[in-house]
């Protein structure tokens, strides 16, 4: 899309995730267990492992390889190890950034110095995560078998995965755990547990919950991060200097 407009000096960044945990997190997600005629992400596997044929379209537009269809590979070259390597040559060519799903903290400490903006711009809280008990957990046998199967994905997460760890500083390291402390005090400010916030359950701010997101008006920290969706432009920018006020966050950009 930047591309379209022309916005040559756009920063271009994106997020990669282990591969098989976002499969895994996406097969529950939209039901891939009928579209796969399975009852079961386990039963999926052992197809994968077994002479059965498995469909090649995909669901809404997602399925395997997730992250290299987002980025750019065709699916007829899945299978294609050099199309596979000059895609994700093309990757690094394009994007400023590719951060890590599994180093959150400090990919943001990364975008943060990259656009030049202050911590308090990346701090976050977490939101529509799954219930612990809804996650299948995987056994070594079945995540062999599905990285075989995502092997087009499995390659570009451990490229960049290996030049995003061999990028990391010591300043990088500890400014994430600042940022992480910054985000447990959200949560104890305004009074929230992190397990708390899952799919399908109102979560209390104060007063409020999720579901009545305008009965809190004195909490304008907990508003900001945990109901900022419900909140018009004018009243953001009202949050987000409270916000500063409350943690006095400076800039710990290197310059």
């Amino acid at each position: 899309m930047t591309r379209s407009l022309k916005l040559d000096s756009a920063m271009h960044f994106t997020i990669l995730r282990n591969p098989v945990d976002a499969f895994e997190s996406l097969f529950h997600y939209i039901d891939m267990a009928k579209f796969y005629n399975v009852s079961s992400l386990p039963e999926f596997i052992k197809k994968l492992n077994s002479s059965d044929p498995i469909r090649s379209d995909r669901l809404y537009g997602l399925g395997r390889n997730q992250l290299s269809f987002n980025l750019g590979l065709p699916v007829k070259h899945f299978d294609n190890m050099d199309m596979i390597k000059k895609n994700s040559k093309e990757i690094e060519k394009r994007f400023d950034l590719v951060m890590i799903f599994e180093y959150f903290e400090e990919s943001l400490i990364f975008l943060k110095n990259l656009l030049e903006i202050p911590l308090i711009n990346v701090m976050s809280t977490k939101s529509n995560a799954r219930h612990q008990e809804s996650k299948h957990i995987l056994t070594v046998g079945e995540k062999d078998i599905l990285s075989k199967w995502l092997k087009a994905d499995i390659y570009l997460y451990q490229l960049f995965r290996r030049k995003f760890e061999e990028s990391m500083t010591t300043r990088i390291t500890e400014e994430a755990k600042i940022l992480r402390k910054f985000n447990d005090l959200l949560y104890q400010a305004c009074n929230v547990s992190q397990h708390k916030i899952d799919i399908g359950e109102k979560v209390s701010i104060g007063k409020a919950t999720l579901s009545e997101p305008f009965t809190n008006k004195s909490n304008l920290l907990c508003n900001h991060f945990f109901m900022y969706w419900y909140a018009a432009p004018g009243r953001r920018i009202r949050q987000h200097s409270e916000v500063k006020r409350i943690f006095q966050i400076e800039n710990f950009s290197e310059k």
